[in-house]
C-alpha cells in the first residue's frame, strides 16, 4: 500500500517536472520565433507597390538599418484620418519605431504629397535644408508613378547625409516646459522696458545737451548791448502776406510716433538676435527663453502700434499726416467730416475689422524686419 502511494507521487512529481520543462522548452521555443521573425519595414496601405517591389525595398532597408542602426520604415497611405502629412508620418514612426533613433518614408496618395519624418540622433542628421533637398529629388519620379523609385531615390539620399555626417553648426538642448510666474513676467518686462527708455534719455541728454536744474545764464558774461542812434524816414509802404504752414508741423509730430515705435521694434529684433547668436548658452536657459519670448512680443507690440497709428482715420496719427498731403479743398472736407471718421474708426474697432485688417501686416512686418536682420546678422 504505502509502495503504491510512493509511485503515485513519484508520479505526480515526475509529471509535474516534465510539465515546467516543456513549457520552458515551448516558451524558449516560441522566444526563439519571435527573434527570428524579421520587422516589418514596408507599409503599403496604398496599395501602390508590388510584391516584388516591397521585397526590394525591404532588402533595402535592412541593408540601410544595419549600417546605420535606425529604425528606417516606409509607407504609403491614402487615408490619413484628418491628420496633414507630416503629422501623419510623425505619429506612424512613434508608434512603430523600436527606438526614438530613425527615418520614417511616406508617400500620402490623399494629400499628394511626400514626407519624412525623423526622430532621435536621426535628427541631426537630416536638417531641413538636406530634407528639402531629399524631398526635391523624391518628387521627380513620384510626378511619372513610379512609387518604388521615389522612396528608393530617398532612401539612398538618406545614407548619402548619413555618410557626409552631422553639419558642424548643429547643435541640441534639452527642451523643458517653461512656466512662467506673474512675477517672473513683470521683472523681465520692466527690465526690457528700461532699456530702450535708458537708451533714449542718453541720446536726449547728449544731442539736446539737457542740463540738470534749471537754466541759468550769466549775460554780462556773454551778452553784449550795442547802442546806436538811427532814424528811419518812411517813403513807401509794401505789405507782403505769407502763410505759414502748420500742418506741416503736425503732420511730422504725428509720424514722430509710429517712427519711434518702428525704430523700438528694429532694436528689440537686434537684441533677440544677438542673444540667440552671442548669447547660445543662455538662450538655451529656461530664463533665456523667457526673455527670448518677452523680446518677441515686444517687437510685434510695436509694429502693431506703428502700423495701427498709421490708419488714416481720427484720432489716429494717419489722419494728420494724410491730411499733410491733401490738396487743400481735400482737407477741408476730410476735416469738415472728422466727425464721421471718428464713427467709422469705432465701428472697425469694435466689430474687429481692425485686427482683420493690420494683423497680416504685421505677421509680414515681423517676418520681413527678423528675416532682414537675420541676414545682417548672418543667422541665416
Amino acid at each position: 500500500m504505502r509502495q503504491k502511494r510512493f509511485l503515485c507521487l513519484k508520479g505526480i512529481v515526475f509529471a509535474w517536472l516534465f510539465t515546467i520543462l516543456l513549457a520552458a522548452g515551448g516558451q524558449h521555443v516560441c522566444f526563439a520565433a519571435e527573434e527570428n521573425v524579421p520587422q516589418q519595414t514596408v507599409y503599403d496601405d496604398a496599395a501602390l507597390l508590388t510584391p516584388e517591389e516591397i521585397e526590394t525595398l525591404e532588402s533595402e532597408l535592412d541593408a540601410a538599418g544595419e549600417k546605420t542602426g535606425w529604425n528606417i520604415l516606409m509607407l504609403t497611405t491614402d487615408d490619413t484620418n484628418g491628420k496633414t502629412t507630416q503629422e501623419y508620418a510623425d505619429d506612424f514612426f512613434d508608434a512603430i519605431a523600436e527606438n526614438g533613433d530613425g527615418v520614417a518614408l511616406l508617400i500620402d496618395m490623399q494629400n499628394r504629397e511626400i514626407c519624412i519624418s525623423t526622430g532621435g540622433i536621426a535628427s541631426r542628421y537630416l536638417t531641413d535644408a538636406r530634407i528639402e533637398d531629399i524631398l526635391n529629388d523624391g518628387y521627380e519620379p513620384i510626378s511619372d508613378g513610379e512609387y518604388e523609385q521615389c522612396l528608393s531615390v530617398m532612401l539612398k539620399d538618406v545614407l548619402v547625409y548619413y555618410d557626409e555626417g552631422i553639419p558642424s553648426n548643429q547643435y541640441e538642448y534639452e527642451e523643458t516646459d517653461i512656466e512662467i510666474t506673474p512675477a517672473e513676467y513683470v521683472i523681465t518686462s520692466v527690465v526690457l522696458a528700461l532699456i530702450p527708455g535708458a537708451i533714449v534719455f542718453l541720446v536726449l541728454v547728449l544731442f539736446c545737451k539737457l542740463r540738470n536744474g534749471k537754466y541759468k545764464y550769466d549775460a554780462h558774461e556773454s551778452g553784449t548791448v550795442n547802442i546806436k542812434k538811427h532814424s528811419d524816414v518812411l517813403v513807401n509802404t509794401v505789405v507782403t502776406h505769407h502763410h505759414i504752414e502748420e500742418k506741416k508741423a503736425e503732420a511730422i509730430v504725428a509720424a514722430a510716433g509710429p517712427i519711434m515705435n518702428f525704430i523700438l521694434a528694429i532694436l528689440f529684433t537686434i537684441i533677440n538676435l544677438s542673444i540667440i547668436k552671442f548669447f547660445n548658452g543662455f538662450y538655451n536657459l529656461q530664463i533665456g527663453m523667457i526673455t527670448v519670448g518677452i523680446i518677441e512680443n515686444c517687437v510685434i507690440v510695436n509694429l502693431g502700434l506703428g502700423i495701427f497709428n498709421l490708419i488714416p482715420l481720427p484720432p489716429l496719427d494717419g489722419s494728420k499726416i494724410l491730411s499733410n498731403f491733401l490738396p487743400y479743398k481735400a482737407r477741408e472736407w476730410f476735416e469738415s467730416r472728422e466727425q464721421i471718421f471718428y464713427i467709422i474708426f469705432v465701428a472697425i474697432w469694435v466689430t474687429g475689422l481692425a485686427g482683420t485688417i493690420i494683423s497680416p501686416l504685421i505677421n509680414e512686418a515681423y517676418r520681413g524686419l527678423t528675416y532682414i536682420m537675420a541676414k545682417m546678422f548672418k543667422i541665416i
